[in-house]
């Protein structure tokens, strides 16, 4: 499954899970937070799984500290994925 994130649409950390919440096997009890976007990223989404957050710059001066730590969260789960065999993949693109 393919995500699509367009950054001229995501001008909040709350837009942001608005988006998560539409993937399928994304649960109703989604808390909305960092840690919550960890555990989908690690456990709820079927893989393989691919974020595309196209219009990236636009999210990522609006969010500021927040997209950075989004953009983290990815990164750790791409390398967690690596070892069990699970595959998540994530692009930016400005």
């Amino acid at each position: 499954m393919i995500l699509e994130i367009d950054g001229r649409a995501i001008h909040s950390l709350s837009d942001f899970h608005d988006r998560i919440v539409e993937c399928p096997g994304v649960p109703d009890f989604y808390g909305r937070n960092f840690y919550a976007f960890r555990d989908v990223l690690n456990g709820f989404i079927e893989r393989p799984f691919k974020i595309v957050w196209r219009n990236a710059g636009i999210s990522r001066s609006l969010l500021g500290k927040d997209f950075d730590g989004l953009v983290l969260m990815m990164k750790q789960a791409v390398e967690e994925t690596l070892s069990s065999g699970r595959k998540f993949e994530f692009e930016i693109i400005e």
